[in-house]
Parts: structure tokens; C-alpha cells; sequence
């Protein structure tokens, strides 16, 4: 097999463009300086940083209870108030019928009371009269003047005013 000498040029290539490190004395001198190997850099070792272990912020935590806490109370407000709506629908229901039934009473009650029928039993199965002029009786029903002398206002303790408001707002409550 013979081998050619080849010198390397700028120009026109023919085959592989890589370098020949093998055999720099085929580059001109321009070449061939910045084919030498480069000197190996020693490698400085740094000291090793420890890592820092990582925590959760105490205010985090707080922060996630504190919603936590939120989130419960929401759910027990949804579910109070989805009970409140349900015995609401079933009052309503019940209050329907009850104005039903009213009304069937009513009409029942109207027609127990006719007073042509009344005014024919009282004068012959009870053998009632109607009255003359002279047994008409008035009565004077006008309400008479009358005061009541209340105790005195600043006698109260306010121990006893405390006492009174309280027991109105447990009267509230139930």
C-alpha cells in the first residue's frame, strides 16, 4: 500500500476535515502550534459545603392548622345548614296542609252556623222567646280609672339587673 505525502493547505478539502494529531509536522507551523496538547490544569479541590438540612417554618405549620381549622368549621356550617333547609322544607310542607285543612274547617264551620236554623231550634226545641222592650237590659261595660303605684326604679341592685338580663337571653336561647 503506498502512501502519499500530503501537505495541508487552506483551501479546497478532499476527505475528512479533523486533524491528524498523530503526525503534526503535515500542518504548517501556524497549524501545528495550536496542535500540541495542552498542559493538563491540575484540578483545586474545594472544600466540601456541608448541605443545610432542611425544616418547616413553625408559622407554616400554624398557617396549615389554622386552615385546617377553617376548613372544618366551613363543613360543619354547610352541613348545619343543610339540616336548617331540610327541616325548613318539611315546616313548609306541614303549613300547606295545615292552611288545607283551615280552609276544609272553615267552610265546615260556616256551615254548621246558619242562623235561620239556630233562631228555629232555640224557639221550638228549647222553647225560647224573643224579648220585649222592657226586658232589654243594658250593661255598662266602660272600664273604670284605676292607678297602680309602681316601686321605685333605682331600688334595684345591679346584681338583680344582671341577674334579669341573663335570664332574658336564656329565654332567647330556648
Amino acid at each position: 500500500m503506498a502512501t502519499r505525502n500530503f501537505v495541508y493547505v487552506p483551501g479546497a478539502v478532499n476527505g475528512s476535515t479533523a486533524y491528524d494529531f498523530s503526525h503534526p509536522g503535515l500542518y504548517r507551523e501556524e497549524y501545528s502550534q495550536t496542535l500540541e496538547k495542552p498542559k493538563a490544569v491540575p484540578k483545586v479541590r474545594t472544600k466540601a459545603v456541608p448541605r443545610t438540612r432542611q425544616s418547616v417554618a413553625p408559622t407554616a405549620v400554624i398557617g396549615a392548622v389554622i386552615a385546617a381549622v377553617a376548613l372544618v368549621c366551613v363543613m360543619m356550617a354547610n352541613a348545619q345548614l343543610m339540616e336548617v333547609s331540610v327541616k325548613s322544607a318539611a315546616l313548609e310542607s306541614q303549613l300547606a296542609d295545615c292552611t288545607v285543612q283551615q280552609a276544609k274547617l272553615m267552610v265546615q264551620y260556616e256551615s254548621a252556623f246558619n242562623l235561620s236554623e239556630i233562631e228555629q231550634y232555640a224557639t221550638t226545641t228549647l222553647g225560647m222567646q224573643k224579648a220585649n222592650t222592657d226586658q232589654i237590659v243594658y250593661l255598662d261595660t266602660s272600664p273604670q280609672d284605676k292607678a297602680v303605684i309602681m316601686q321605685d326604679a333605682g331600688a334595684d341592685s345591679m346584681f338583680n339587673r344582671v341577674a334579669d338580663f341573663i335570664s332574658s337571653i336564656g329565654g332567647l336561647i330556648k
